[in-house]
């Protein structure tokens, strides 16, 4: 019994880890079954979207109180989006509904089971070490698996999806947990606020039209994806007091910004080049170097001690992009490694800081952190998808062509040239970035989070 609660444990670990993954090769499968067909982007679109959205709607009902009973209803939504996605042969309206389902169910699901964990750990009750590290180890042999599959098997990408999914409930409701904690009320009363929902709101929207844009939109579509940016960034930075007390770290984001831009303008080159291998290769570096950085991130932060740990991972960045601007396979591949290893000690070490804000519970922790991280994979997914489709305008004389090649493989003339110009682009402006922020960072420790929201319910 006791392995088969290991293993269980592992699993959820992998699905964990696997969010957004698996149901992003689901839906890009059938995509590419139905032979490109748009109809079929708007599954993946919602995906997406409501994937980075769903931590940010707690605060609507107010400050979680329950956070197991709310991963139990997350599992419950994502089987039933998983269940749904299983019909999505018969229609594609199965295939929106699971998109909302997985997306909005995934999101709230990690960080609630972590908040659990956290809550058993330190309660000296979840004896299982190294779960963490055996779910990465698992959710990757799993993706090369998916993968070296090319766009095929759906089903059984399904299947095991649900089954993933399935394991990850009944693990849950097996852990050792008090009455009290189970029962308790989902939220506390009277803490909610609709106005906690603007963040929510414009974090959907940005996520769905970038998303869009990826697949189907138009030069005018820039200017929306643009407007839509900065409002973000005005609202969420200006109107604090719409935000439960959460904290937030512009170093923490930067280094998914970075990671999530080299590793999608890899997965577009060389599938638009029609390099599988390439693709696998890539993935499998990004991997290596985030699990290496798993088992060894804790002992190099110890390490470093009082240096200014932030600024030396943000300088690592900056020269990992000056690598990565090289147009070259072996270049890639070095800069994907270091830049996985570098985003994954910085996760790790803006988590900890995050553990030490004393004005923070457990789940606002876990809420910070996956914040943090969805902010960064978003920022980083704008500047790419905008840089592409303006380069592509003004070498292939359309806005969607460079897109194109990687949608569909098919060979574009010059398409080469434009992912070229791309990567210097891109590279330069996320370099800069960094260098602003390293010299803005004149500390000597650890940087503390950005509190935000901290006014009394």
């Amino acid at each position: 019994m006791r392995a088969l609660n290991h293993c269980g444990v592992w699993i959820t670990e992998a699905a964990i880890s696997g969010v957004p993954m698996i149901p992003l090769f689901i839906f890009v499968t059938s995509f590419i079954a139905h032979e490109g067909e748009f109809t079929y982007v708007l599954p993946f679109v919602l995906f997406y979207a409501f994937n980075k959205m769903g931590e940010f709607t707690l605060g609507m009902f107010g400050e979680v109180n329950n956070p197991y009973r709310l991963a139990q209803i997350s599992a419950w939504i994502v089987i039933v989006g998983a269940l749904v996605c299983w019909f999505g042969h018969l229609s594609i309206i199965c295939y929106d509904i699971a998109g909302v389902l997985i997306g909005f169910g995934s999101s709230i699901f990690g960080t609630m089971y972590r908040t659990v964990k956290s809550e058993l750990l330190k309660a000296g009750t979840f004896p299982y070490p190294h779960a963490n590290l055996m779910g990465f180890a698992l959710m990757t042999v799993f993706s090369f698996a998916i993968l070296a599959a090319q766009g095929r098997l759906e089903t059984i990408i399904i299947s095991v999806y649900i089954i993933m999914a399935v394991i990850a409930l009944l693990t849950l409701q097996s852990f050792d947990l008090s009455d009290t904690m189970k029962n308790r009320s989902l939220f506390q009363p009277h803490t909610g606020d609709m106005r906690y929902g603007i963040p929510a709101l414009l974090m959907l929207l940005i996520a769905f039209f970038v998303r869009l844009f990826k697949q189907t939109a138009g030069a005018a579509d820039i200017i929306i994806v643009m407007v839509l940016v900065a409002i973000i960034l005005v609202v969420v930075n200006q109107c604090k007091r719409y935000l439960p007390a959460q904290a937030f770290n512009y170093h923490g984001m930067y280094y998914n910004e970075v990671l999530i831009m080299v590793v999608l303008f890899n997965v577009f080159y060389y599938i638009a080049s029609n390099n599988i291998p390439g693709v696998l290769i890539i993935n499998g570096l990004q991997f290596l170097g985030q699990f290496l950085a798993m088992l060894g991130a804790s002992a190099l932060i110890r390490k470093l001690g009082s240096h200014n740990i932030p600024r030396l991972i943000t300088l690592a960045m900056i020269i990992a992009l000056i690598v990565f601007a090289i147009p070259n396979t072996i270049t890639d591949c070095i800069a994907v490694f270091a830049i996985g290893f570098l985003s994954q000690t910085g996760d790790a070490m803006v988590s900890g800081t995050f553990r030490h804000q004393s004005q923070l519970t457990d789940v606002d922790q876990a809420l910070s952190s996956q914040k943090t991280i969805g902010t960064g994979i978003v920022a980083g997914q704008t500047i790419l998808v905008i840089v592409l489709a303006m380069v592509s305008l003004a070498v292939l004389h359309n806005d969607a062509l460079a897109m194109s090649a990687y949608a569909f493989h098919i060979s574009i003339n010059h398409v080469d040239t434009a992912f070229m110009i791309t990567r210097w682009i891109c590279s330069a402006i996320i370099a800069i970035q960094g260098i602003i922020m390293a010299i803005r960072n004149h500390g000597t420790g650890i940087a503390e989070p950005r509190v935000l929201g901290t006014q009394s319910r």
